[in-house]
């Protein structure tokens, strides 16, 4: 009997492998018993390692979900409420917007959501999808936020580390308009004096008694996010001072420039942990969700999570962008894209039903 490292770390706690091992070579010592016993293929260091790092995300992301669609939430009560203030009520729409600027940011940022959702609907390809679905989610996002950007009537650029920026800074100036956790921010330094921003007053805060290797389902929401947020920081900082040693050709970096590091820093938010996401899984570390195709339970739960985080994500973007820009001028970039979904269908729960919620807010 051979049983694969996967099923086998669902058994046991990585600790006990070393025992384990210990164990399986008394018994294999005494060539009586050796053929007696089952061959089971202990995972390497790698593999335990890949495994934890795909299940770090695993959780923080079902952590999220699970806050997002508890008690059938779906962000409306949320956004009809933020529509609904005077800070909502003071946006106001410029003529001198790029309305198809807007428009193609928004269908590709449409086009990518359709492409997770679709590969959401095939329960064998799911596994298979995860490499890539954290990449189009990001994109998801980002070309949004680009699309809130040029309704705004500001210069939209292509970098990311800008839009994110802008993104961060405007949540901190303007939180109203964001709902919970969107709206949930850290900054300053995470070895010091990190601090989390719109944190409910409600929620007990104590992010170093969660561990990430938790389920997403067994933790506090509220800490598991700063966790979330407080690691995706630490790990900026530290890109930024290798950055700093190789423009300023230096071996380390003096206290004193890596707090200036950290002033520059905008606040952490959500898109940054999911632009985090987007490079662990296009860049440094494809194996780790590639090879969660070992379990199908976590591989759905992985993508779900994601499709859900964008849903919600964009619906909120979206809001923002036909309060810019109108709401004739959003419904017929929302018609234009309709156009083009005739046969299947596919956005039928997605943009067309955001905008019917939308459209009656104000």
């Amino acid at each position: 009997m051979s049983l694969h490292y996967w099923s086998w770390l669902s058994r046991f706690e990585v600790v006990q492998a070393g025992a384990l091992k210990k164990i399986l070579s008394a018994y294999t010592a005494d060539p009586k018993l050796e053929d007696e016993l089952p061959i089971i293929e202990l995972p390497s260091q790698e593999d335990i390692e890949q495994k934890n790092r795909f299940t770090v995300y695993l959780n923080y992301l079902t952590a999220i979900c699970g806050h997002l669609l508890k008690d059938g939430y779906h962000n409306t009560e949320q956004l009809k409420t933020i529509s609904e203030t005077s800070g909502f009520k003071s946006i106001k729409g410029r003529s001198d917007v790029d309305l198809e600027q807007v428009a193609r940011l928004l269908r590709n940022s449409w086009f990518t959501e359709l492409q997770i959702r679709i590969a959401g609907k095939n329960a064998d390809f799911v596994s298979y999808a995860n490499h890539w679905v954290a990449v189009q989610a990001y994109y998801s996002n980002y070309l949004a936020i680009r699309g809130l950007f040029a309704a705004m009537g500001n210069g939209v650029t292509r970098e990311h580390a800008k839009n994110l920026k802008a993104i961060g800074e405007l949540i901190k100036v303007r939180p109203t308009l964001f709902p919970d956790p969107w709206c949930i921010a850290c900054v300053g330094n995470p070895d010091k004096n990190i601090q989390y921003i719109n944190i409910p007053h409600s929620a007990q805060m104590n992010p170093k008694a969660v561990s990430a290797l938790t389920s997403g389902d067994r933790v506090d929401f509220y800490n598991s996010f700063a966790l979330f947020l407080k690691t995706t920081r630490t790990k900026q900082i530290e890109q930024l001072c290798i950055k700093w040693k190789t423009d300023n050709r230096k071996a380390r970096v003096s206290p004193s420039a890596k707090q200036s590091i950290v002033d520059a820093l905008p606040p952490t938010t959500i898109f940054n942990c999911l632009f985090r996401l987007r490079i662990r899984s296009n860049y440094e570390d494809a194996d780790s969700f590639l090879l969660s195709v070992e379990s199908a339970t976590e591989a759905k739960a992985f993508h779900r999570a994601l499709r859900v985080i964008t849903w919600q994500s964009l619906f909120i973007l979206e809001m923002l962008i036909a309060r810019h820009i109108g709401k004739k001028n959003f419904e017929n970039i929302v018609n234009s894209f309709l156009a083009h979904d005739k046969k299947h269908n596919y956005s039928k729960n997605l943009i067309q039903r955001r905008w019917a919620e939308i459209k009656g807010f104000w």
